[in-house]
C-alpha cells in the first residue's frame, strides 16, 4: 500500500512536473514569439517608413516635373505638400533605427541625400516660376537629377537590406534562445509552478497591451472613416466632372463611378452607368476615339493633360469638354484603372468666338472707312472737273445732257460713299 501510494505520489509529482514543464515551454515559446513579432513589426515599420519616404521624394519629383512641363498650379501645390511631409518621415525613420548605430548612420545619409535633392527641385521650381522654363526643364532632365534619385533609391535599398539582415540575425538569436530555454526547462522543472505564476502575470500584462492596441486601432479606424467621409464629401460637391474607369482583361473600359456633377451633366445617375463599358454608353463614332485616347494614356504611364472634345449632349446641344486623365497602377505594377477630371469650357469657347467675330468686324469697318475716304477724295476731283466743264459747253445741248448724267452718277457715288462711311 505504501508502495502504491509512493507510485501514485510519484506519478502525481511527475504529472505536475510535466505540466509545469509544459507550461514553462509554452510560456517561453509565447515570449520568444512575442519578441520575434516585435522585431518583425519593427523591421516592417523601418521598411515601410523608408519606402514611404522614397515614395514621397518620387512623388515630389513627379509633381516638380509636372509643374515644369505644364505650369499647372495643382502640381506646384502637390509638390509643396509632398516636401512638407518629408521632415516628419525622416525623423520617424531616425527614431526607429536609433537602436542600431549602423542604421542610424545610413538613415542620416539617406535624409541628407533627400534634403540635397529637395534643394535641387526647389531651385528648378524657382527657375520655372521666374519664367526660365527652358532652364528648369534642362535641369529637371539633367543627368545629375537622375543620379541624385538613383543615389536616394540606392540608400533606401541599402537600409532595407540591412534591416532584413538584422531581422535574420535577431530571428537566429531568438531560435537559439528557444533551444536554450528548452534545456533550461529540464533543469528548472522543480520551479515550474512559480514559472506558471509568472507566466500568468506576464499574460495579464500582454492582455492589457493588447487592449491598448485594440483601442488605438479603433481610434485609427475612426480617423480613417472620418477622412473617407471628407473625401466623399469633396467628390460629391466638386463642380468638375470626375470619372473612374476600370480596365478589364479584354481592354474594355468600364465605368466604375462618376461624381454627382458628371451625372447631372449627362442627365442620368451614377447607378445607371456603373459597370457599363464606354462602347456601350456612347455611339461608335464617339466611343472609338475616346478608347484610343484611353489606350494612349495607359501606355504613357503618366497623367495626360488637356484633351479638348466636342461632345454632342442632348438636349443641351454640343458642349466643349477639357479633360485630364491619369492611370492608376495595381499591386502588380500594371495600370488597371483610369481616373479623369473633366471641365465644361463651352461658355469660355463661345466667348472667345464672339470676341474673334467682333475683332473681324472691327477690321472690316476700318478697311471700309479707309476705302470710302479714298473714294470720296477721288469723287471730289471728278465733280470739280465736271463743274468746270459745265461753263465750257454752255451752248452744246447734247454735251449738257451728258454732263448732267455724269453729275447724277457722281451724286449717286457720293451717296454710296456716305453709306460706306456710316457702316464703318
Amino acid at each position: 500500500m505504501l508502495g502504491f501510494k509512493r507510485i501514485v505520489c510519484g506519478a502525481i509529482a511527475l504529472a505536475l512536473l510535466v505540466a509545469g514543464l509544459s507550461v514553462y515551454l509554452v510560456f517561453a515559446q509565447v515570449t520568444t514569439l512575442a519578441g520575434d513579432r516585435a522585431w518583425v513589426e519593427h523591421t516592417r515599420s523601418v521598411i515601410e517608413t523608408t519606402q514611404g519616404l522614397l515614395a514621397s521624394v518620387q512623388q515630389a519629383e513627379d509633381d516638380e516635373r509636372g509643374y515644369v512641363l505644364t505650369q499647372d498650379a495643382s502640381y506646384f501645390d502637390a509638390y509643396r505638400r509632398a516636401v512638407a511631409a518629408l521632415p516628419a518621415q525622416e525623423n520617424r525613420l531616425e527614431l526607429l533605427v536609433a537602436d542600431n548605430p549602423v542604421q542610424t548612420g545610413q538613415a542620416r545619409g539617406f535624409a541628407a541625400a533627400i534634403d540635397a535633392r529637395r534643394a535641387e527641385m526647389d531651385s528648378i521650381l524657382s527657375d520655372a516660376t521666374k519664367g526660365d522654363l527652358g532652364g528648369a526643364r534642362d535641369s529637371a532632365a539633367h543627368r545629375a537629377a537622375r543620379q541624385s534619385m538613383d543615389d536616394i533609391r540606392s540608400r533606401a535599398a541599402h537600409i532595407v537590406t540591412l534591416e532584413d539582415q538584422l531581422l535574420n540575425d535577431r530571428t537566429h538569436d531568438a531560435r537559439n534562445a528557444r533551444s536554450a530555454a528548452l534545456w533550461a526547462a529540464l533543469a528548472v522543472s522543480l520551479v515550474a509552478l512559480a514559472i506558471l505564476t509568472i507566466g500568468l502575470v506576464l499574460l495579464a500584462r500582454a492582455n492589457r497591451r493588447l487592449n491598448r492596441e485594440i483601442a488605438q486601432r479603433k481610434a485609427a479606424e475612426t480617423a480613417r472613416e472620418a477622412q473617407d467621409a471628407l473625401t466623399a464629401a469633396l467628390i460629391a460637391n466638386v463642380p468638375d466632372y470626375l470619372i473612374v474607369l476600370n480596365i478589364e482583361a479584354d481592354e474594355r473600359y468600364v465605368v466604375a463611378d462618376i461624381n454627382p456633377a458628371f451625372a447631372k451633366a449627362l442627365h442620368t445617375t451614377a447607378e445607371r452607368v456603373r459597370g457599363r463599358a464606354i462602347d456601350e454608353l456612347l455611339p461608335g463614332p464617339v466611343a472609338e476615339p475616346l478608347i484610343a485616347h484611353y489606350r494612349r494614356v495607359r501606355a504613357a504611364g503618366r497623367p495626360v493633360t488637356t484633351r479638348r472634345d466636342n461632345v454632342p449632349l442632348p438636349p443641351d446641344g454640343p458642349r466643349v469638354w477639357e479633360s485630364i486623365l491619369a492611370p492608376v497602377e495595381g499591386a502588380d505594377g500594371v495600370a488597371n484603372r483610369l481616373i479623369g477630371s473633366i471641365r465644361d469650357i463651352t461658355d469660355r469657347v463661345r466667348a472667345d468666338e464672339r470676341l474673334r467675330d467682333s475683332q473681324r468686324m472691327e477690321a472690316i469697318g476700318q478697311l471700309t472707312g479707309g476705302v470710302a475716304h479714298d473714294f470720296n477724295n477721288l469723287l471730289q476731283v471728278i465733280r470739280g472737273n465736271l463743274e468746270l466743264l459745265q461753263t465750257s459747253i454752255a451752248g452744246d445741248a447734247r454735251a449738257q445732257t451728258r454732263l448732267k448724267n455724269a453729275m447724277f452718277g457722281a451724286e449717286r457715288a457720293a451717296a454710296l460713299t456716305r453709306q460706306l462711311l456710316a457702316f464703318a
